[in-house]
């Protein structure tokens, strides 16, 4: 393995704003990730066992097909509207209180 000087102190340099601003960002929005992430799997499971297509989930939901593939994309903060939504179209719960 070659030593690189040039990528030992570029790594080294200290985060910019910008940066630090972002992983400050991440830590805030881990919670509702993880949250919209299980979400997702658990709605992938379900359509794949009952093989139903996003197209046709977005159709019983009334949204588009594009809405459906950020929701089980697992990255799109889910409103409580939209779960619903989704929990009455695949005639099951996601989330449990």
């Amino acid at each position: 393995m070659r030593f690189d000087k040039k990528k030992l102190i570029q790594t080294s340099e200290p985060l910019t704003q910008e940066a630090l601003e972002k992983m400050r960002q991440r830590r805030i929005d881990r919670h509702w990730l993880a949250l919209s992430g299980s979400i997702a799997l658990k709605t992938r499971r379900i359509l794949s066992e009952r093989k139903i297509t996003g197209a046709e989930l977005a159709l019983s939901m009334g949204v588009t097909p594009a809405q459906v593939s950020k929701i089980l994309s697992g990255k799109e903060n889910l409103g409580l509207k939209t779960i619903s939504k989704l929990e009455e179209a695949l005639g099951e719960p996601l989330l449990t209180i």
